[in-house]
């Protein structure tokens, strides 16, 4: 399987961070998107992980907690220099801390990206990532009850 490229991030709370080293649990679900239009299907996923109980934010997580959901638009490197405005806007229109906490861009090579996770086309990924980069788990498509179940059980097992 694929491992998780070194990947400089930045939360819409202005948190930077390089994952996935500082990735926010031992094992993250980690909701990629490469597309604005995927947005709503993100939201699917993230509302389906967290009703099988893992926090749906960093801000969600207790002391004992192993596990979080987060989010991450993979945003093509040329738009770098808009980065203040395009994340500007996505902050301005969610305005939850919670969400703002767990959602994290990056401004990249989006082909290398793609091509390091073995992603063949720019849909929602779902990935299970250690911080030493090792993807554990996915899915893509749409959530259902058994990729739900199976990401979850794979984010919580032997996470210690």
């Amino acid at each position: 399987m694929a491992d998780f490229p070194e990947t400089e991030v930045r939360s819409l709370l202005g948190e930077k961070r390089t994952f996935p080293a500082d990735l926010p649990a031992r094992r993250t679900v980690v909701v990629a998107a490469f597309l604005r239009e995927q947005q709503e299907q993100v939201d699917r996923w993230i509302d389906a992980l967290t009703e099988a109980g893992l926090p749906g934010s960093p801000l969600d997580m207790t002391d004992s907690d192993r596990a979080v959901v987060i989010e991450l638009p993979v945003l093509p490197s040329t738009y770098r220099l808009a980065r203040r405005m395009i994340d500007g806007g996505m902050s301005r229109s969610i305005a939850i801390d919670r969400v703002l906490a767990r959602t994290f861009t990056t401004y990249t090579d989006v082909a290398a990206f793609r091509k390091a996770v073995a992603i063949p086309t720019p849909r929602v990924e779902v990935l299970v990532v250690t911080r030493l980069g090792e993807i554990i788990d996915r899915a893509s498509g749409e959530p259902n009850e058994f990729a739900v179940t199976r990401l979850s059980e794979s984010a919580l097992a032997s996470a210690e």
